[in-house]
Formats: structure tokens, sequence, C-alpha cells
């Protein structure tokens, strides 16, 4: 529970910081949007390796898959931005960093033509 609400502070962490340049970069606007319009999952507890996770293929979710165990390996954001696998004992700054990363990867895949 604890995790989850480090990941819901991260969020919000990362829109606060970016709402300040909203008026300025339609990049940063963009991106504050979609953070306040995403729909957050959490997964927790996930004892499987990250590479055995399906995601839901909704574009509208993030999913934050919360990793367990010796072999979880780093934390990380997968390839399309949808998910963001949180290792065990990630640090807030880490987790703020993989949420960036996971909503700026969305954002290009969104403005890619």
């Amino acid at each position: 529970m604890i995790r989850r609400r480090k990941v819901l502070f991260a969020c919000l962490a990362v829109l606060c910081l970016a709402a300040p340049a909203e008026a300025a970069d339609d990049r940063n606007a963009t991106l504050a949007k979609m953070m306040m319009t995403t729909k957050l999952i959490a997964v927790p507890d996930w004892a499987k390796p990250a590479s055995d996770y399906i995601e839901d293929k909704d574009p509208d979710t993030l999913e934050v898959v919360f990793l367990q165990g010796a072999d979880a390996g780093p934390g990380h954001v997968s390839d399309d931005g949808e998910v963001i696998f949180i290792a065990p004992n990630a640090t807030d700054e880490e987790q703020q960093t993989l949420t960036t990363k996971a909503f700026e990867i969305r954002l290009d895949k969104r403005s890619a033509p």
C-alpha cells in the first residue's frame, strides 16, 4: 500500500514540475494533460519475471507493476511506455524517473506521424 502511494506521489510530483511550464511549452502542457487523464493500475507483488507480464493494451491506462523477489531485476519501462516495472526497494527518485520516462514515451508514440 505504501509503494502504491509512492508511485501516485511520483506522478503528482512530475505533474507539479511540468505545470509551471505549461503556458510556455506545448509539449509540457500535453504531457501534463496526459498525466491527469491516464488511469493508473497498480499490480502489487508480481513474483514472476517482468517478461512474463502481459499488458492490457489500453492506451488510457498506465500499469505499475511492483516486482518482487531476488530475481526481480532492475526497474524499467516497457518499450511502448504502457507499463512501469518497479524494482524492490526502488527509491522515490527512481520511481519518479521511471514515471516521467513512461509518459514521455507515451507522448512521443502518440505524436508520431
